[in-house]
């Protein structure tokens, strides 16, 4: 039961990070141009993914306060969640 909610709170936040356009994020420290929806899906796919385990490679990182605060909320709610 933790695990689907885990996946669901991974894939909503995915679907959030999803609708800001690729100048909210970094990537390996370099600006990235608009890239397609399904190129955008994934990445912010693997960077939910790495940001709720706290691992946080750093290839990929919140650029505007909007999506700082995002990733602050989700891990909060992850930890919440895991420790719940």
């Amino acid at each position: 039961k933790k695990l689907f909610v885990v996946i669901l709170i991974i894939i909503s936040f995915t679907c959030i990070f999803a609708y800001f356009d690729d100048s909210h994020f970094i990537y390996n420290g370099i600006e990235q141009s608009e890239t397609n929806f399904t190129d955008r899906f994934i990445d912010r796919l693997y960077f939910t993914a790495s940001a709720a385990s706290t691992v946080g490679y750093g290839h990929i990182t919140p650029r505007t306060n909007v999506t700082k605060l995002l990733t602050i909320l989700m891990i909060f709610i992850m930890i919440f969640t895991v420790l719940y």
